[in-house]
């Protein structure tokens, strides 16, 4: 994606002040003003941002002190698995989860207000769409990942409501096991967080159902996703084990149901906020998704591996391999997206006996091949430029709604 969304142009100080001096303030010499160039997403110092909300909320400060005190004993005592002990912990979560993201609102919204961005009302579009959804994300990962290893829950139950039964094996295609990291199985606060950055992502998020994936009614999808061993093994039916599950989750109450909570808080604040948007910033929204399911998801996780990598030409594998997985996990067809060179090349590469079902796959496969112009051509170097295109494209329906 070499030209990303970019926001509305700055004005600069002196182009206001000669318009000043010159007293006409009329549209035509307003929208004639010499100005800034517009500022892309990723030159935003994010860091610096996080870093003035974690200030602003003053954690460790005096005015804090009630709550991180009440917080400290709560914690050591979540493993007796008390119900009103977890609900007054998981409150005291909620309530710093909801702050932080308005916080997070605020200080994107003043630092783009005070760079002369425009128009406001799609700024605060932005803003919600590409700051607070994910640092709703990131925060409730982390939030619920510390909340279920303090609380010290039995690994069997973990495994069998949230996680992937053990018997369940996945084949990992040649090419990528270099890339994948090592197992996990003996680290348990890594495993638990690996489950939950699966259960919580940004689609799970425009689902209306209590809890999420960690309510009762979750189980339902869960159960079908993520079938049991005595399903496996035909020891039961699928809708038996779909009711054991649900079963141990009334057994596991409180954490359970502290999971569930926790989710459903962070639901209601980002709803809070899509609410609060005004038109024109709904106008920007139905822009965004109007464009294919593969380019938001191609500009998403470029934009985001723009912020992770100092070099945008230096993506690191696990990068790719996280957007590809996606691309599967939603069902994103391989031979509708791909067109030009890199379907030639793919279907080239077809013909020579490789099957390739999926993006994954064809990611991983590492062959090249020459075409009738005589060039040799790389699948998974193909491939990449189709997701650069599509993210390129984004990029422009998405500058021409930040363009005042």
């Amino acid at each position: 994606m070499n030209r990303p969304s970019r926001f509305p142009i700055r004005e600069t100080k002196s182009s206001v002040k000669n318009a000043v001096k010159r007293k006409d303030k009329s549209p035509e010499s307003i929208a004639k003003r010499p100005s800034r160039p517009p500022i892309r997403w990723e030159e935003v110092p994010h860091q610096a941002l996080w870093q003035r909300v974690l200030n602003a909320m003053a954690f460790g400060s005096r005015a804090r002190s009630n709550d991180e005190s009440i917080g400290y004993v709560l914690k050591r005592r979540l493993p007796k698995l008390d119900p009103d002990d977890h609900s007054r912990y998981v409150e005291l979560e909620c309530r710093r989860i909801v702050e932080t993201l308005r916080v997070v609102r605020d200080e994107y919204r003043t630092y783009l207000e005070e760079e002369g961005c425009r128009p406001i009302s799609e700024i605060y579009w932005m803003v919600f769409r590409f700051a607070v959804i994910q640092y709703a994300i990131k925060v409730l990962r982390t939030t619920a990942a510390a909340y279920v290893v303090d609380s010290q829950v039995q690994k069997e139950h973990w495994q069998k409501l949230y996680a992937y039964s053990s018997d369940v094996t996945v084949p990992v295609p040649e090419g990528l096991r270099e890339w994948l990291s090592p197992p996990v199985a003996d680290n348990w606060a890594q495993s638990v967080k690996t489950t939950m950055d699966g259960l919580i992502t940004q689609e799970i998020f425009e689902l209306v159902e209590t809890g999420g994936p960690f309510g009762m009614e979750g189980q339902v999808s869960l159960g079908l996703e993520r079938p049991s061993v005595e399903f496996q093994r035909s020891r039961a039916t699928l809708m038996d084990t779909i009711k054991l599950r649900q079963e141990l989750w009334v057994t596991c109450k409180p954490w359970t149901e502290g999971l569930a909570t926790l989710f459903d808080a962070v639901q209601e604040e980002l709803f809070a906020q899509d609410a609060a948007l005004t038109s024109d910033g709904r106008q920007a929204q139905a822009r965004f998704l109007s464009l294919s399911e593969f380019e938001r998801i191609a500009y998403t996780h470029l934009v985001d591996m723009r912020k992770r990598n100092v070099n945008s030409r230096g993506f690191g594998h696990k990068d790719w391999v996280s957007l590809f997985l996606e691309l599967d996990s939603r069902r994103v067809a391989l031979d509708d997206e791909l067109s030009g060179k890199a379907r030639q090349v793919l279907d080239t590469v077809r013909k020579k006996g490789h099957k390739i079902e999926n993006w994954e796959k064809c990611y991983a496969t590492t062959v090249s091949i020459s075409l009738t112009d005589g060039k040799t051509y790389r699948l998974r170097r193909e491939l990449t430029h189709a997701v650069h295109n599509a993210a390129k494209k984004a990029a422009y329906q998405l500058g021409k709604i930040w363009k005042s």
